[in-house]
C-alpha cells in the first residue's frame, strides 16, 4: 500500500480523509474526500456513507475506501454502509475497489447504482459480492455492464442481459441476508429471469424486488412466479413497465396469495387490460397484507373498473389505489363509487388522466363522506368542467376534508 494515514477529523456531520505521504500530495494533493455519516444509525460510527465526487481518479477512490476500511478496522468497527453512486468509478476502479470491498464482510447496504461499470468491472467485483453474506440492500441500477457482467450500455440507459444474469446468480444465491434488490431499469428479459429465479428462491430474506422496465413480459413472469411463491417475506415488487400483459398476470395470480408479507406491488404500463383485471381479481382479496396497489396505465378502462369493483372492498388494508391513465370514463366512476365509500381504510386514490366528465363527478361525490381515510385524491387532467369540479370541492369540504385555507388533498387541475 502506497500510502498511510496521517489524519483523520471525525464529527457528527462530516468525516474528512486527508493522506499526506509524498506520493499521495503529488497525485491528488491532500484532496479532501467527503464521508457523510447516516443519522439514522443508532449506533455510533457503524453506519456510514461514502460518497466521493466526480472526477476523481480511480487510484483516489481505491485510496478512500481502503482508508476508511483500514481506518474503521483499527477502531475494531465494521462497515455497514456503503454508497459509491454516480461516481464514474470505471471497470478500472472496481478493480482497484475489489479487495478491500472482499473484506468488508458485515456490510448491509451496497449501492452501485449509476456507475460506469462495464464487463471486466462486474468480473472483479463479483468473487467480493459473493463473500458479503450479511449484505441486505444492493443495488445495480443504471450501469453500462454488457453481456459478459451484468448489463450492457443502450442509448443513455444500462440494460442487464440474460448473460449478465447468469454471472449475477451465483453471487446472489449466497446473499441469505439480502433484504433490498434493484435491478431496475435493465434489459434481463427472459433469459434473465430463468437464471435469476434459482437464486431468488433462496433469498427468502428478501423484502423489496426492484424489476422496472426489464422487459421480462409474460414468459419472464412465468419464469419468475415459482420463485416468488417461495418469497414469503417479498414486502414490496415492483414490475413496473414490462408488457407481462395477460398471460403474464394470470402467471401470477396463483403465487401472490403465497406471498403473505406483500404490502405493495405495482404493475404500472403494462397493458394488462380487461382480462388482466379479471385474472388478478379473485387473488386481490387473499392479499391480506396488500396496502398499495398500482395498476395506473394498464387501458382496463370501465370494463376494468368492473372487473375490480367486487373485489375492491374486501382489500381492508388497501391504503393506496393507482388507477390513472387507464381510460376510465363516467361509467367506470359509477361502477366504482358504492364500492369506494366502503374502503374506509383508502388514504390515497388516484384518477388522474382518465375520461372522467362531471357525471363522474356526480357518482363520486358522495362517497367522499363515507371514506373517512382518504386525504389525497387526484382528478387531474380528465374533463371535468367547473360544474363537476364546484361539486368535488363542495363535497370534500363537507367531508371535513378541508383545511379553509384551501381543499388540501384535492387535485383537481
Amino acid at each position: 500500500m502506497y500510502y498511510t494515514l496521517d489524519f483523520v477529523e471525525w464529527d457528527a456531520q462530516t468525516i474528512s480523509l486527508y493522506q499526506q505521504t509524498c506520493k499521495a500530495n503529488r497525485e491528488w494533493r491532500s484532496e479532501e474526500l467527503g464521508v457523510m455519516k447516516d443519522e439514522w444509525w443508532e449506533e455510533r460510527w457503524k453506519a456510514i456513507e461514502i460518497i466521493v465526487g466526480k472526477g476523481k481518479t480511480d487510484k483516489m477512490k481505491q485510496a478512500a475506501l481502503e482508508t476508511l476500511w483500514l481506518d474503521k478496522m483499527k477502531q475494531g468497527a465494521a462497515l455497514d454502509v456503503l454508497t459509491l453512486s454516480s461516481n464514474k468509478i470505471s471497470d478500472k476502479g472496481c478493480e482497484a475497489l475489489a479487495p478491500a470491498l472482499a473484506q468488508m464482510t458485515a456490510l448491509e447496504r451496497f449501492d452501485l447504482g449509476n456507475y460506469e461499470i462495464g464487463d471486466k468491472g462486474c468480473e472483479a467485483l463479483a468473487p467480493a459480492l459473493a463473500q458479503m453474506t450479511a449484505l441486505k440492500e444492493l443495488d445495480l441500477g443504471l450501469n453500462q455492464i454488457g453481456a459478459k457482467g451484468w448489463a450492457f450500455f443502450h442509448l443513455g440507459n444500462n440494460e442487464i442481459g440474460a448473460k449478465g444474469c447468469e454471472a449475477l446468480a451465483p453471487a446472489l444465491a449466497q446473499m441469505t441476508a439480502l433484504k433490498k434488490l434493484i435491478l431496475a431499469y435493465n434489459q434481463i428479459g427472459v433469459k434473465g429471469c430463468e437464471a435469476l429465479a434459482p437464486a431468488l428462491a433462496q433469498m427468502t430474506a428478501l423484502e423489496w424486488l426492484h424489476l422496472d422496465s426489464n422487459k421480462i413480459g409474460a414468459k419472464g413472469c412465468e419464469a419468475l412466479a415459482p420463485a416468488l411463491a417461495q418469497m414469503t417475506a417479498l414486502e414490496t415488487l415492483q414490475l413496473n413497465y414490462n408488457k407481462i400483459g395477460v398471460k403474464g398476470c394470470e402467471a401470477l395470480a396463483p403465487v401472490l396469495p403465497q406471498m403473505t408479507a406483500l404490502e405493495t406491488l405495482y404493475l404500472r404500463d403494462n397493458k394488462i387490460g380487461v382480462k388482466g383485471c379479471e385474472a388478478l381479481a379473485p387473488v386481490l382479496p387473499q392479499m391480506t397484507a396488500l396496502e398499495s396497489l398500482n395498476l395506473s396505465s394498464n387501458q382496463i378502462g370501465d370494463k376494468g373498473c368492473e372487473a375490480l369493483a367486487p373485489v375492491l372492498p374486501q382489500m381492508t388494508a388497501l391504503k393506496m389505489l393507482a388507477l390513472s391513465s387507464n381510460q376510465i370514463g363516467d361509467k367506470g366512476c359509477e361502477v366504482l363509487a358504492p364500492v369506494l365509500a366502503q374502503m374506509t381504510a383508502l388514504e390515497w386514490l388516484d384518477l388522474d388522466l382518465n375520461q372522467i366528465g362531471n357525471n363522474g363527478c356526480e357518482a363520486l361525490a358522495p362517497a367522499l363522506a363515507q371514506m373517512t381515510a382518504l386525504e389525497r385524491l387526484h382528478l387531474n387532467q380528465n374533463q371535468i368542467g367547473n360544474k363537476g369540479k364546484e361539486m368535488m370541492r363542495e363535497a370534500w369540504k363537507n367531508a371535513g376534508k378541508d383545511s379553509g385555507l384551501w381543499t388540501c388533498g384535492l387535485y383537481l387541475y
